[in-house]
């Protein structure tokens, strides 16, 4: 069974306001963030709404707290980032490669999820 999941906020602590999403910060919370419990985890996919111009911090990140997981898919850098591209972005991963179990924490994302991904089991995680 083919196990996927979100990466802020279900794996890597990230405690990013709404001001915060500017590339300069957006590099140094991605360096400070901390890991959760599912970091222990193994995961086929961690699939992240980052872009993927933080492709190589991301691994550091991932390497450093020894976080097992097979591919990491992000979102591509020529898409405008919108709530709605998520949406699309991570049902279309999640559908093509066939994850039978995903845990995410944005809610709005989960309940898109749940409704358009009808083969897999997408598990909430509660704010950590």
């Amino acid at each position: 069974m083919k196990v996927g999941s979100d990466l802020d906020g279900v794996i890597a602590y990230t405690p990013l306001k709404k001001n915060d999403y500017v590339p300069f910060k957006l590099r140094e919370f991605y360096n400070s963030c901390s890991p959760t419990k599912y970091a222990k985890m193994n995961f086929d996919y961690i699939i992240t709404g980052r872009k993927e111009f933080f492709r190589k911090l991301t691994e550091k990140w991932l390497e450093k707290y020894d976080v097992n997981y097979g591919n990491l898919v992000m979102y591509p850098n020529k898409i405008r980032k919108s709530l709605n591209g998520v949406f699309k972005f991570k049902t279309k991963v999640i559908n093509e490669f066939g994850i039978k179990k995903y845990y995410e924490n944005h809610r709005g994302i989960y309940n898109h999820l749940r409704e358009n991904c009808t083969y897999a089991n997408i598990i909430f995680i509660e704010k950590i």
